[in-house]
């Protein structure tokens, strides 16, 4: 604020931190109470003092006018420029966490793609024979409480349905591996009839030279 603002506050009785709003009613009031018509009937002298501090008070509020739609253009300026400058960080900021966010991820999968893949038939029989057991693991607690229970109670069907069922599940097991392994048998001989299918031949034997 320079000395020239400083005066025309002075001229409209404002201090140094008045407002827009308070600076026009400063204004209004004064020009009120110094305009020429509120002086017809005074003397000469004070109708000149008069137009004199009319023509002061409109010059002040003319400069306060323009100061204040400048400060108030430059703040709203400087207001759009801070929101431009932090709508560009954040739009660094998240290209930056994009590009992280790939990185780690290709390095996920070029890790992935240098270890083998655990794809053996003996992985995948011992998840079957997982599966397997479980069922069979079931039916022989049920066999087992079953044949206790009719122990206990003196139940002639539960012990039939336990002594049926417990070895049962023993021949299921013992049927059930021996079909996987066949299957296993079967792929394995299929891979390689593939593989021999797929090399080429070999080449005929020259002919002696004569």
């Amino acid at each position: 604020m320079n000395d020239k603002i400083r005066h025309c506050l002075d001229v409209l009785g404002l201090s140094i931190n008045a407002t827009y709003e308070e600076a026009k009613r400063a204004y209004r009031d004064l020009a009120t109470v110094w305009h020429p018509d509120k002086h017809n009937n005074s003397n000469a002298r004070i109708k000149e003092m008069a137009d004199e501090k009319l023509k002061e008070i409109n010059n002040a509020w003319d400069e306060l006018n323009k100061y204040f739609n400048t400060r108030d253009q430059e703040a709203k300026n400087e207001d759009e420029r801070y929101k431009r400058e932090r709508a560009k960080q954040e739009a660094s900021q998240a290209e930056n966490q994009g590009n992280e966010k790939g990185d780690f991820q290709g390095e996920i999968q070029e890790e992935y793609q240098k270890q083998p893949h655990v794809t053996n038939k003996a992985t995948q029989e011992a998840s079957l024979i997982g599966r397997i057991l479980s069922i069979e693991m079931l039916l022989l607690l049920m066999g087992v409480a079953s044949l206790v229970y009719g122990i206990a109670n003196g139940q002639a069907i539960n012990i039939f349905w336990g002594v049926v069922i417990i070895p049962g599940v023993f021949i299921l097991i013992k049927v059930r591996k021996k079909d996987w392994t066949k299957h296993w048998q079967e792929m394995e001989a299929e891979q390689k009839a593939r593989e021999s299918r797929g090399k080429p031949s070999p080449p005929p034997d020259a002919p002696p030279e004569g």
